[in-house]
């Protein structure tokens, strides 16, 4: 009898060894295979360099975002709010604008975003004033021959982006983010597009130096279903 129980123990041993179930996927979760990873980002909706938005090249998004920032008091900038309550102010149609910062302090945020917008933000950006004499064609040209941003990374639970790099966007036009000055101005930086998160929690990590400006961005994003009934952060 003691032998009937031991070869019982084994074979229940065993079953449970070979015959578990499956741990859940989880989306985003980071794997050694290449593979793995660009189909994650896929999964995201991230759009490759110089696409297009809405008919509109990811360089003069650039553009807009700067429009949005710069259209608000100190007091309710999204770029100095330092906790995410402050996200949803300015937001309209379907690109979501997530703020960088003005400081070089790490900064966490946390907002809620409803399904189907497109989500829009610099890893580090810059505006540049087009000079008295000059032409936007000329400053497009040696702005882009100048901005060398370093030490850049882009994290989306978990999953990094490889080569970042090459999203660097430049505006293909000039604009001015100020209604009260006759200054045109350019947008230029590496600009990331994510057009398809699923609704549920996400952690994004995003940063990198441009001379002696540091930027090092996490936001936790809650994607809700559209008829949720509030936006604001809990």
């Amino acid at each position: 009898m003691k032998y009937i129980f031991s070869i019982l123990v084994v074979l229940m041993a065993f079953k449970f060894i070979f015959y578990s179930p499956e741990t859940p996927r989880t989306i985003g979760t980071n794997t050694n295979t290449e593979e793995k990873r660009k189909s994650d980002l896929l999964e995201f909706g991230l759009l490759a360099p110089h696409s297009l938005m809405e008919n509109k090249i990811l360089g003069d998004w650039g553009n807009e975002w700067w429009k949005w920032a710069y259209s608000f008091s100190d007091e309710n900038s999204p770029i100095r709010d330092t906790t995410g309550k402050l996200s949803t102010l300015g937001q309209h149609g379907n690109i979501w604008f997530l703020a960088g910062s003005y400081s070089t302090n790490p900064i966490k945020r946390e907002v809620i975003i409803p399904l189907g917008k497109s989500i829009f933000f610099p890893i580090i950006n810059s505006i540049t004033t087009i000079e008295d004499g000059g032409t936007c064609k000329e400053t497009i040209e040696d702005v882009n021959n100048n901005f060398n941003g370093q030490n850049l990374y882009i994290e989306i639970n978990g999953v990094e982006l490889n080569n970042v790099q090459q999203h660097f966007e430049i505006s293909q036009s000039c604009f001015s983010p100020f209604s009260n000055q006759n200054k045109t101005h350019i947008s230029l930086g590496y600009w990331i597009a994510i057009t398809s998160l699923p609704i549920g929690e996400h952690i994004l990590k995003f940063g990198g130096t441009i001379g002696n400006f540091k930027q090092d961005i996490t936001y936790k994003i809650t994607i809700v279903d559209k008829t949720s009934e509030s936006l604001d952060i809990k």
